[in-house]
């Protein structure tokens, strides 16, 4: 089993090289599940890492229905990232029906022929999950991040197995939310080839804020346990 490892720090980019990880989401704001990265930090990852680099394009936080505005900004996003050479993009957009805009997605897909595009965990907001699949398939998506519209991915992993076998792997479905040592092993025993976590922990700022707001970090030993049991003989 694969693991994809999602961090919004140039210093965890640094410290995964040391790991077998095989595919890096990069994104800034995990407090917020993740916006989209800066050129700078995005120019800095691809020139450090080994590690494919998957970027997330998300233009601001809450809700996934997006102006006309902000899918220009989003389309522009990954064109330029598609020029500075990354392995892939994860992007996701809804309507207020909570289907997906069609016409923006195969958009996005065919001006993004070479990369591997991944649809986010706006798919957790879906109402028709099967259906939704089909249009992604059609499309020529590669791939879907979804918990199972559940808060932990294992709690539904009955029905990320059933949407798999619904697409017979493409795209394929990547379990995230709430992996851990604890039940990593689950997703390989129910035949999934890749997991993703973000593997994050608060990081306390080194003086006493009177602030409440919260920095994460890569949690290298998870991590580490993680990897350990994927990669057990």
């Amino acid at each position: 089993m694969k693991i994809e490892v999602c961090v919004n720090r140039i210093e965890d980019v640094i410290a995964l090289q040391k790991f077998a990880v095989d595919r890096i989401e990069l994104c800034v704001e995990l407090g917020c599940g993740g916006l989209t990265p800066s050129t700078a930090m995005v120019e800095r990852a691809l020139e450090i890492s080994a590690i494919p680099l998957h970027i997330l394009v998300r233009p601001r936080s809450g809700h996934f229905v997006y102006s006309t505005e902000e899918c220009q900004l989003m389309e522009s996003d990954c064109l330029h990232f598609q020029r500075m050479g990354v392995a892939g993009l994860v992007v996701g957009a809804l309507d207020t029906n909570r289907e997906l805009p069609l016409a923006f997605l195969s958009r996005l897909r065919q001006q993004l022929p070479d990369l591997c595009l991944v649809f986010h965990r706006a798919f957790d907001e879906i109402a028709v999950p099967c259906s939704a699949l089909d249009h992604l398939k059609n499309m020529g998506y590669d791939g879907v991040l979804t918990s199972g519209s559940s808060p932990r991915a294992v709690e539904n992993i009955s029905e990320l197995a059933a949407w798999q076998s619904h697409t017979k792997g493409r795209p394929f479905i990547l379990p995230g939310g709430g992996i851990n040592p604890q039940n990593c092993l689950s997703f390989a025993a129910a035949g999934f080839e890749w997991i993703h976590l973000s593997a994050k922990q608060q990081v306390l700022p080194p003086f006493k804020s009177p602030f409440n707001s919260p920095h994460y970090g890569l949690d290298l030993s998870v991590l580490s346990e993680v990897m350990a049991l994927v990669h057990a003989p």
